[in-house]
């Protein structure tokens, strides 16, 4: 279905994540950190970029400034779910926003509408 990023730290959680999203049939790549993430999307082509705001190195919100134009559809999933971090990380252009601890299928649901091009 869709190629995903999944840029998490923490390893058991995106270990979590790519079996969810593995299962509905995605190719999944896992950055554990900012750099890795900036670095993996000047080399490879994502549909998706699941991305934690608190990782060490370069946090979500520099991964989001330094995404530059070819950037892939966005979904934030942190534990940040003050208004500020919303409201910053929307204003640097994500597609969804959702707070841990989240809900699978509304993740799923989320992926799989934006790989299929509904913003």
């Amino acid at each position: 279905m869709a190629r995903i990023l999944v840029a998490e730290d923490d390893r058991p959680l995106a270990q979590l994540l790519t079996a969810n999203l593995e299962q509905d049939g995605h190719e999944v790549v896992v950055a554990e950190d900012g750099r890795y993430v900036l670095d993996t999307l000047m080399g490879e082509t994502f549909d998706v970029l699941v991305l934690d705001l608190m990782m060490p190195w370069v946090d979500g919100f520099e991964v989001l400034v330094n995404l530059g134009s070819a950037r892939p559809k966005v979904v934030v999933l942190t534990a940040r779910d003050d208004g500020y971090s919303e409201r910053r990380a929307r204003a640097l252009g994500v597609d969804a926003y959702l707070t841990k601890p989240y809900d699978t299928e509304e993740l799923a649901a989320t992926v799989k509408r934006l790989a299929a091009g509904d913003g």
